[in-house]
């Protein structure tokens, strides 16, 4: 399987026609916190996104899974799409793709 990373896409039904996500849940469980102010969405069978630029391509065998730390730094405005190519002639495979992420905070920036 082919997995894209785009960077600022703009366009293709994900954009155009877009499913806010099912999960956007903070993982400190004492917090009501989310990303808020934040547009998230989920893809769809046979979804398309298009424009943007890719930023980071892997691969993976189809049945395994793949976990990619990757250091991406999204600012207000910017945004972010996976694309997943499952590689098939023929037949159908379930394919499922999370960001898990953190909010950067300004007051503790250690950069």
């Amino acid at each position: 399987m082919l997995v894209t990373v785009v960077k600022n896409p703009t366009a293709g039904d994900i954009v155009t026609d877009a499913t806010p996500v099912s999960i956007n849940a903070n993982r400190n469980f004492g917090s009501a916190n989310t990303l808020q102010d934040s547009l998230v969405y989920k893809g769809k069978d046979g979804g398309t996104l298009t424009d943007g630029t890719v930023a980071l391509t892997l691969y993976s065998d189809q049945g395994s899974r793949l976990l990619a730390g990757i250091n991406i730094e999204l600012t207000k405005g910017t945004s972010i799409g996976i694309k997943i190519d499952p590689n098939l002639s023929s037949g159908t495979i379930n394919a499922y793709a999370a960001i898990i992420c953190h909010v950067k905070d300004a007051k503790n920036d250690l950069s």
